[in-house]
């Protein structure tokens, strides 16, 4: 992970833990900037590079003050000062009495909760933060999708079939779960703990992209925890564990595919600016049921496999061509 950013969102992970533990419903930027500046950020436990206090300020305030132009508008109108959507995430996360991906510094734009927080214009812009994805037919499939949509209907009898497999456990996640193990001193070592488990783990080489989880039924418990509460999580430690600069942070992108009785839904997961990771999640798409809506069904389906492929694929070149400048500057 990188130096600069990672240590930033550990210590406001840790602000947001004390806040909650001394009652406290509210927070604003000031008293996170205090935070960061009197944290071990510039420790060397928590990372090689010991940044000055101005260093911190200029940093964390920046990200601090992420400012949706709408908030800015309304401010102005009010006369006020505008208030940040890391200022709100946190603020929400404390009033949390159950545990919530805001806590994690987690802005899922599927979950309904945010739409007492944040305006319908805001959840808007927070929607286009990210940027736009892929969403066009590669030039090499649009002769093959024109073909399956002449097509009537399915000829040949569906077999169903099934395969038997564990769980893979994400690495990104075990890693970021068994980062404080130490050795034996004042307490006793920790045992290693597992990562969270994947339906489905996307990754090249040890690099890992992206998920899938899949539930039988819709509007079930398993939904509600896997694709709401643990593969923000995972997705957002893939996202960290991948990036290594602040630059790279904030263009690379992961994926996840969340599906759910009969239907699918991607997840885009991105850190568009500021230490907060934004999830955007797509309409869900039904799968085929019968013969009649097999056609019309299958091409929207294969379309968005293709946005996810193509967005990893983004990721994975901005991660390797970075690699490479960093290998060149070395050499030189």
């Amino acid at each position: 992970m990188a130096a600069e950013h990672t240590p930033i969102i550990k210590a406001t992970k840790s602000f947001l833990l004390e806040a909650k533990n001394r009652g406290e419903r509210s927070v604003n930027s000031q008293s996170v900037i205090d935070h960061l500046e009197n944290d071990t950020v510039s420790s060397s436990t928590t990372t090689d590079i010991a940044p000055q206090n101005e260093h911190i300020r200029s940093k964390s305030g920046g990200f601090i003050k992420n400012v949706s132009s709408t908030t800015m508008g309304q401010a102005e109108e009010d006369n006020a000062e505008p208030i940040s959507v890391e200022e709100k995430v946190m603020t929400f996360a404390l009033q949390c009495d159950y545990y919530h991906p805001s806590q994690s510094l987690i802005l899922d734009l599927g979950d309904k909760n945010w739409c007492s927080v944040f305006s319908e214009e805001e959840l808007d812009e927070l929607h286009g933060a990210g940027g736009d994805l892929p969403c066009g037919v590669p030039k090499e499939l649009e002769q093959c999708f024109k073909s399956l949509t002449k097509s009537r209907q399915s000829l040949n009898e569906v077999i169903s079939w099934q395969k038997g497999k564990t769980k893979k456990s994400s690495e990104a996640n075990v890693s970021a779960v068994n980062q404080n193990r130490q050795l034996s001193s004042i307490m006793p070592i920790s045992n290693r703990k597992m990562g969270r488990r994947g339906d489905t783990i996307f990754n090249s080489g040890h690099i890992e992209l992206g998920c899938t989880e899949i539930g039988a039924a819709k509007d079930q418990t398993k939904e509600i925890r896997d694709g709401l509460l643990k593969m923000p999580i995972v997705l957002r430690d893939m996202l960290l564990l991948a990036t290594f600069s602040p630059n790279l942070l904030h263009q690379a992108h992961v994926i996840g595919y969340s599906i759910s009785g009969g239907c699918v839904s991607l997840l885009d997961v991105s850190i568009p600016k500021s230490f907060i990771t934004i999830i955007r999640r797509t309409d869900p798409l039904e799968y085929p049921n019968k013969n009649n809506n097999l056609m019309p069904r299958l091409c929207p389906l294969l379309n968005l496999a293709c946005i996810g492929k193509e967005t990893m694929e983004q990721t994975l070149y901005l991660i390797v061509i970075l690699n490479t400048i960093i290998l060149l500057c070395v050499l030189h």
